[in-house]
């Protein structure tokens, strides 16, 4: 089984086929070639994948109460839009273009939405 390359379990969504693909094809890479580096393989087996689609039960297991997946590279965060365009220079806009995600996709985690809401309300912002 191609899983059980070391380190590779930290890449591995295990809700996500698309992450499990990726993360087969870089253990593959790795076999091949042992001087590639993980973060090499990874970015080399995602670019094999492009051509994939995304579908809309993986948009949707992107977004839980508390956390956020980059589709870029299977990662979890509380805010997504800094860290696109830090980590792959792209705007939220070329963020949904390219995984094809709706408009009102999220780039921060619902629950940490509401709670920034909350303190907000709390200290009197949005009053006239």
């Amino acid at each position: 089984m191609l899983l059980n390359y070391k380190g590779i379990g930290k890449l591995v969504n295990k809700n996500s086929e698309f992450t499990l693909a990726v993360a087969n094809l870089a253990a593959a890479a790795i076999n091949a070639n042992p001087k590639l580096t993980m973060e090499e393989a990874v970015k080399n087996a995602r670019e094999i994948l492009r051509g994939t689609s995304i579908t809309p039960q993986q948009i949707e297991d992107s977004v839980m109460p508390d956390k956020i997946q980059c589709l870029e590279d299977g990662t979890w965060h509380v805010m997504l839009r800094r860290y696109i365009k830090r980590r792959f220079n792209l705007t939220p806009q070329q963020y949904r273009e390219k995984w094809g995600l709706p408009d009102d996709y999220p780039f921060v985690a619902p629950a940490y939405a509401r709670k920034r809401s909350k303190i907000a309300k709390k200290s009197g912002l949005g009053r006239k």
